[in-house]
Parts: C-alpha cells; structure tokens; sequence
C-alpha cells in the first residue's frame, strides 16, 4: 500500500484535474446549460409532463462548470485552498483527506470573520472551496457577510509603489483610462486590433479566453500614444508591471461612458423616472441600494458598459465601478 499524500498534495491534484487554460469558459458554459436544459426536460418527459426543449429555463445558479479557466483564477484558488490546509492541519489534524473536510468549511469561513477580513476576501475564499468540493458554496451552510461599497478597496487604498507607477507610466495610464482593459489585457494588444478611426479594439481576449471589442472613449488620445510610442513588437504599450493596478483607470473609464451615454438618453436630467418601463413592461433601471440613499442606473447603459470592460453582471460594474 502506497504511502498516503498529503492534504496540500491532494488539494494540488484535484485542482490540476480541474485547469482549463485555454479553453474557452464562454463555450463551456453553453454546453454545460444544454446539458441542464436536455437533464431537465428528459425528467419532465419521464413524469408525463410536455414540454419543448427550447422553452426550458436554464438559470445561472444550475450552470455549475467544474473547470477552471484562467491561470489567475487557478492561482487564486489555489491559495485560498492551501490556506484552508493550513488552518484544518492547525485545527483538525484528524482529517486525513481533503474529502472529508467539506463539513468544515462553515467553521473555516466563520473563522477569516472572526478576522474582520472583508465580505469580498470571504466570498473569493467560499468560491475556492466550492470549487475544491465542485459543490454550490451554498452546501457549507454558512451565511456569507454582505458585500459593502466601503469595503472594496482594490484600486483605491494607497501603495507605496504606486506613485513611481503613477508618474513613470503616466502616459500609459492616460490611455488606458480611455480604452478600459485590464493590465494584462492591455500588454498584450496589438496596433493591428485598432480601428481606422481609433474608435475600437477588436477581438481582445479577456479572462477565460472570452473575446470582444471595446469602445475607446477618446480616440484622439489612443491616437496620439500610437503616433508617438512605437513598439518594435506591434504592441501597443511597453511592458506593463505586474504591480500596475489599473482599476481606477476602468473607473474612470465607466464613470465617463455612463455620463456621456446618460446625457444621450437624458438631457434632462429631472425627467429621469427609476420607476421607467419598457414596451414590455420591464423596468428600465437597475436600482441598487447602499447604506440609506437608493441610486438608479439605467440596464441598457450599464449593458453596454458591461460588455466593454469583460464582465457578466450589471451588480459586479455598479458595485465596482460606479460611485
């Protein structure tokens, strides 16, 4: 019999089982609702229930995918998982494989509260171990602390690096505020992926290798940066630091793609209505609430917005992005 690994072993393993570099996370997720979608219609079928396959619903809660699409993603996860080893081998050394320790994880979360650590380091943690045990973070049994505006703080809390950054690529951070990718997205383009006019990047690949365009809000900074920083390589930009944060630059970026689009629809700015509704019956905005004042952001805007920075989820851009 061979000798039992370790639980820092086993947890690299199954994580390792898990890495999906280079697929892509967007055609993953088609697949995997159709197949929830095909699982769900052939359980009515059996229960005498007629129903056609294409008016199955299929929410995002039920499109659980077991891989893991990014690097960063998997080195996120990753440290969170090995952390959880540390605190069970602390805790519990009576746990000899890291399946049994499912029952664990409520205590394991309670404990980074009884840190003060934040809502939004929480919540990354209960994802890393939903995805260790492929089950819903909801299966721990743990209520998860609410998410506060006031505790995001990626971007916005002073480093000491920062100001060296902030003044040896000023110029850089000029245009990425205008054209809104992330660090890495934004080593890695092309002036070939620019448009004649400067007005869009075509086909930057985000996280999970999903691909898009971006809008550049100001096409004549681009254009200049371009004219007047020639890269052997066909890059746009140099080589980018690690250490560059550039979230206040995408927030920026928001912040003026929202204003210059809400001034389109709403040139008076009194006749807004967050109770609006659409031709069919849908309200216009999204309302979100944030300590005791209500804000309302007008879905399509914040759609558009959305799709450009490379996320999923209106919430993800107001909580983050909009002030």
């Amino acid at each position: 019999m061979g000798k039992r690994p370790s639980l820092e072993t086993q947890v690299l393993r199954l994580l390792k089982d898990k890495a999906k570099f280079g697929e892509k996370r967007h055609d993953a997720k088609i697949e995997k609702a159709n197949q929830v979608r095909s699982e769900k219609y052939e359980k009515m079928k059996s229960e005498g229930i007629e129903v056609k396959l294409e008016d199955i619903k299929v929410t995002k809660k039920e499109v659980i995918l077991e891989g893991i699409y990014s690097f960063q993603t998997f080195e996120d996860y990753k440290k969170a998982s090995l952390q959880f080893v540390n605190w069970i081998e602390s805790n519990h050394s009576e746990i000899k494989f890291i399946r049994d320790s499912h029952g664990l994880a409520a205590e394991y979360l309670q404990s980074l509260v009884d840190r003060n650590l934040a809502a939004t380091t929480i919540s990354s943690h209960g994802s890393a171990l939903a995805k260790l045990f492929d089950k819903p973070a909801a299966s721990f049994g743990f209520k998860f602390p609410e998410k506060r505006q006031e505790d995001i703080t990626k971007g916005r809390k002073e480093q000491p690096w920062k100001a060296s950054i902030q003044e040896k690529y000023a110029e850089e951070l000029k245009v990425l505020g205008v054209i809104g990718l992330r660090r890495h997205e934004a080593a890695g383009v092309k002036i070939s992926q620019i448009s004649e006019d400067y007005s869009m990047l075509y086909n930057i690949v985000g996280k999970g290798g999903k691909i898009r365009n971006v809008e550049v809000l100001e096409p004549q900074i681009l254009k200049n940066y371009v004219e007047t920083h020639p890269q052997k390589d066909g890059k746009i930009f140099p080589k980018l630091p690690k250490r560059m944060n550039v979230q206040q630059e995408r927030r920026n970026y928001t912040e003026k793609f929202y204003k210059r689009e809400e001034d389109k629809l709403y040139p008076d700015k009194s006749k807004i209505d967050i109770k609006e509704k659409d031709a069919d019956g849908k309200l216009v905005n999204y309302i979100t609430r944030e300590g005791e004042e209500s804000q309302a952001f007008n879905k399509e805007i914040l759609t558009k917005i959305t799709q450009n920075l490379g996320h999923n989820r209106l919430d993800v851009v107001v909580r983050n992005y909009l002030r």
